[in-house]
């Protein structure tokens, strides 16, 4: 799974991205991640990952977070995760 997070600007990130990921049924966070940072919530379907500041307008960073998938999960099965949080908010861990 990939995770982008982009800086709207309209200057370099001063402090770090924090981004969390939600992962569908079916799929379980199985590292190694990039950024090494990243981290698996107990259950599994949420990860966070933290980018260093540093992060220019206008650019991307991609959280790399390797899933294992289910073996009930239908073959052909579209799996879409989403971004469900930022630096200014963050689950429970």
């Amino acid at each position: 799974m990939h995770a982008l997070v982009a800086d709207g600007g309209p200057d370099r990130t001063a402090s770090p991205i924090t981004v969390v990921v939600g992962l569908p049924a079916g799929l379980t966070a199985h590292g190694p991640y990039f950024p090494s940072s990243c981290t698996v919530a107990a259950v599994g379907h949420l990860v966070r990952c933290t980018f260093p500041p540093g992060l220019r307008h206008g650019r991307l960073a991609t959280a790399l977070i390797p899933v294992r998938v289910d073996p009930g999960v239908p073959p052909g099965t579209r799996a879409e995760g989403q971004i469900i949080g930022s630096s200014r908010w963050s689950p429970r861990w």
